[in-house]
């Protein structure tokens, strides 16, 4: 007798049996999975981070420059 799990792979209701090395197998690449999509996600987090704080030097430049020259103008 015959059935799809979940994931529609074919499962033999039979007898099955799995080696060791093929659990071993399938784990590693589980984490090797998962690993590479939390390094990803921390990427990206940090590409944020870092615009976030280049978008946030870049308005307090403009911002002190634009209170100099209006202090400037002032002064004269």
């Amino acid at each position: 007798m015959t059935n799809k799990d979940s994931h529609g792979i074919r499962v033999n209701m039979q007898e099955t049996y799995i080696t060791r090395e093929e659990v071993e197998r399938i784990v590693a690449e589980k984490v090797k999975e998962a690993m590479e999509e939390f390094v990803r996600k921390g990427e990206e987090k940090m590409l944020e981070r870092r615009l976030n704080f280049t978008q946030w030097i870049m308005i307090v430049g403009f911002t002190l420059l634009g209170t100099l020259t209006t202090v400037a103008n002032f002064l004269r």
